[in-house]
C-alpha cells in the first residue's frame, strides 16, 4: 500500500509564513470559512498552540490550514479553515476537518463547532455531519453575525 497523497502536519517557524499566505490568499478567493481579518499576532500565536494549528498538504505541497481552539469544557472550535481553491476538490478540506474531529476526540471533547459565511464550506461541513446551530448553543462562542454556526457531536 502506497503512502497517502494527503497529509496534515505541524506548524513550525519555517512554515509559519506559508500558513499566513494561505490564510490571506484563500480569504481573498472565498476559499476560507470566514472573511474575518486575523492579526499578525494571531498568526504568530499559532506557534505557541501548535497542537491546534496545522497545515494541509497535497502531494507534499502546503495548500490548506486549520486552527482550532478549546473554547469551553466540551467544544473544540475551528477558528480558521482555508484551502487554496485549486485544491478544494482534492480531499484536503475533508482531511483538515477530520483532524479537528480526531483532535477533539483525543482530548475528550464532545463537539466541534465552526462559523462560516462560505456556502461551499457550509455544504461540505453538512455532508460531514455538521448541523446548523444557534450561536447561543455554543458556550463562549464569539458569534460573528454574518456567519452560520455549525456543530457536530462526536
Amino acid at each position: 500500500m502506497g503512502r497517502s497523497i494527503l497529509a496534515v502536519d505541524d506548524l513550525t517557524v519555517n512554515n509559519i509564513g506559508t500558513f499566513a499566505k494561505i490564510l490571506d490568499f484563500s480569504r481573498s478567493k472565498n476559499s476560507s470559512n470566514t472573511t474575518f481579518e486575523f492579526t499578525e499576532s494571531w498568526v504568530e500565536n499559532c506557534l505557541e498552540v501548535k497542537d491546534n494549528c496545522k497545515l494541509g498538504y497535497y502531494d507534499e505541497i502546503a495548500v490548506g490550514l486549520i486552527k482550532t481552539a478549546f473554547i469551553n469544557d466540551t467544544t473544540v472550535y475551528i477558528e480558521a479553515l482555508s484551502v487554496l481553491p485549486e485544491y478544494l476538490e482534492h480531499g484536503v478540506f475533508e482531511k483538515l476537518v477530520d483532524f479537528a474531529i480526531t483532535h477533539a476526540k483525543s482530548n475528550n471533547f464532545q463537539k466541534v463547532s465552526v462559523q462560516t459565511n462560505n456556502p461551499q464550506f457550509e455544504s461540505r461541513l453538512i455532508e460531514k455531519g455538521f448541523i446548523k446551530a444557534s450561536p447561543d448553543s455554543v458556550e463562549n462562542l464569539e458569534a460573528r453575525p454574518a456567519e452560520t454556526v455549525l456543530t457536530i457531536d462526536i
